[in-house]
């Protein structure tokens, strides 16, 4: 793995929406539906698209990685099968190593492919930062939603559970430097959709990915969702949408408004 993740889990995590002409906001607002959207569509390039390094690999490694995605493709091979297997994968190792261009090729595809299957669902650590209320609440117009962290990790683990799948949750690692891929190691794949530039560390990032999962949809349970801020500059008809969906719901969701803090470049929410 590229990383390893040792911290603590925040108490809440927030979703920033804008009422987008398309709809999207309605299911999470009147559904409590969350959307796994495709990371080809993120407004960075560099995100979701590290680059492969084809350094020679050892011909201990390439032989391990090669059977690892053929005991993948043919699971619960039996002793004979797995001799046959090791002893063809050594006698044509050169057909495996990465500085073969058609070798190069393949495992770009594999990458390219990998992320196009790729859903992703992002939510950020804090929801009073000025520059995320004006990305992605379409300029404070918009509204930001409060999921309860834990309850958000359990309905995950159940819909994994029932669906048996694996779908990840985590936090956005920052780098200052740019890592690259070796492009043989799945869960390096994986790690590598947890990187972004330290450019947007002010962003406090989490995400929620299933490599199977684009275009996906999860209806939460009841009361993961805890509270709703409105944007400072929201229009009277889209808050009064949001009061609507709120007054549908079979639990209590608190509703807040942003307001400038006096003499900073500050947000504070006042309940409503």
């Amino acid at each position: 793995m590229i990383f390893k993740r040792y911290y603590r889990h925040p108490t809440h995590l927030y979703k920033y929406m804008s009422f987008d002409v398309k709809g999207n906001y309605s299911d999470l607002l009147f559904n409590d539906t969350i959307y796994f959207s495709s990371p080809t569509n993120f407004n960075d390039p560099f995100d979701c698209g590290l680059d492969l390094n084809f350094k020679k690999k050892s011909r201990w490694y390439i032989k391990k990685h090669v059977f690892k995605i053929l005991s993948d493709q043919i699971p619960n091979l039996d002793g004979d099968q797995e001799k046959k297997a090791k002893k063809f994968i050594a006698e044509n190792l050169e057909d495996f190593n990465p500085e073969n261009i058609e070798i190069r090729k393949l495992l770009r595809k594999n990458l390219n492919d990998f992320i196009s299957r790729t859903g992703i669902s992002c939510y950020s650590q804090i929801k009073d930062n000025i520059l995320m209320w004006s990305h992605y609440a379409k300029f404070h117009k918009g509204f930001c939603i409060e999921f309860n962290y834990k309850k958000l990790e359990d309905a995950l683990v159940e819909f994994n559970r029932k669906n048996n799948v694996i779908t990840y949750m985590d936090k956005v690692i920052y780098k200052k430097y740019y890592p690259t891929l070796s492009g043989y190691n799945n869960e390096d794949m994986v790690d590598s959709l947890f990187i972004k530039s330290s450019n947007w560390s002010f962003e406090k990032e989490w995400r929620m990915i299933y490599s199977e999962g684009n275009g996906l949809k999860i209806t939460l349970p009841v009361s993961v969702i805890s509270a709703i801020y409105l944007g400072l500059k929201i229009d009277s008809k889209n808050e009064d949408t949001v009061k609507k969906a709120l007054s549908l719901k079979k639990y209590r969701i608190d509703l807040y408004k942003a307001k400038k803090v006096v003499h900073q470049f500050a947000l504070a929410f006042e309940k409503i």
